[in-house]
């Protein structure tokens, strides 16, 4: 039988507060000198901040196209492009995208949350705080909750 020592794998945490209980084997990466994504390590997310704007891809995904398949790379760049200029092409090209994931977007005073079609990749939040995570005990450990 496999074993973990790890709580929450390949879990994540977006919040705009800063923790010091994050699990020790999380990295940070700080969005616009707002937002703080925190993250297990084994599993690095597409980060991408353009001007005042930003895109974050936690999961596992991958874009099947109608014409062109792109990569992780291109499809972080693409979806934060559209994003900002073309609403509806952003939306369409989150159809062409499988796996399991949750997409983050946004600027300064916004942010839009985006899971995978099937809502395969759990995705929890605080309705008290600015506080989105990947395992409902992770929220529970960071703030007080009540079910």
């Amino acid at each position: 039988m496999l074993t973990s020592n790890f709580n929450y794998p390949y879990g994540f945490v977006f919040t705009d507060t800063e923790y010091d209980n994050i699990p020790s084997y999380y990295s940070k990466e700080v969005i616009l000198n707002k937002y703080i994504d925190f993250y297990d390590d084994r599993e690095t997310p597409q980060i991408l901040i353009k001007g005042s704007n930003f895109l974050i891809l936690h999961g596992n995904f991958v874009h099947v196209g109608k014409e062109k398949n792109l990569t992780n790379e291109e499809l972080s760049s693409f979806l934060l492009d559209s994003f900002v200029s073309n609403y509806d092409t952003f939306l369409d090209t989150l159809d062409f995208i499988g796996g399991r994931y949750v997409v983050f977007a946004g600027d300064q005073s916004n942010v839009e949350i985006f899971t995978d079609a099937t809502a395969m990749r759990s995705v929890y939040y605080a309705t008290d705080h600015n506080l989105v995570a990947s395992h409902y005990n992770l929220i529970s450990d960071l703030i007080p909750t009540e079910t």
